[in-house]
């Protein structure tokens, strides 16, 4: 399924992007639902705070439209050949984290990774906190 070339990329770089392994039509649905959410739930929900946190759509967490991305296409083969099959299990939930651009203006954060949990100064939770 992938090339010696690609696993090495992925072993040098930390990721892998595998162009179309998602069909178009399943990324669209995903995306519709999303923006319903965003655009139709998240505006009237009553705690507003709670909606402006960090991960969005939260009624779409278990939702098969998301966790079939990675459970019905060939992402977890992807994922197996790189991690090994006893490494992997199916997808069960899903985290909307979205990143809205900065205000007009403003310094552009800069792109970065983080570990779940491990605050870094910029994932709202002070660095060094676990």
């Amino acid at each position: 399924m992938l090339t010696q070339s690609q696993k090495q990329e992925f072993y040098r770089n930390g990721f892998l992007k595998v162009a179309g392994v998602v069909p178009r039509l399943m990324v669209d649905a995903a995306r519709q639902s999303i923006n319903h959410s965003i655009g139709s739930i998240g505006k009237h929900q009553a705690n507003e705070e709670r909606y402006l946190a960090p991960a969005f759509c939260s009624e779409l967490k278990e939702n098969l439209v998301l966790t079939d991305l990675f459970n019905r296409t060939p992402v977890m083969r992807v994922a197996e050949a790189l991690m090994g099959s006893d490494n992997v299990i199916p997808c069960s939930g899903a985290q909307i984290a979205l990143r809205f651009p900065s205000q007009p203006g403003s310094e552009a954060t800069k792109p970065g990774g983080h570990l779940d949990g491990l605050g870094n100064g910029s994932n709202s939770m002070a660095k060094g906190v676990y």
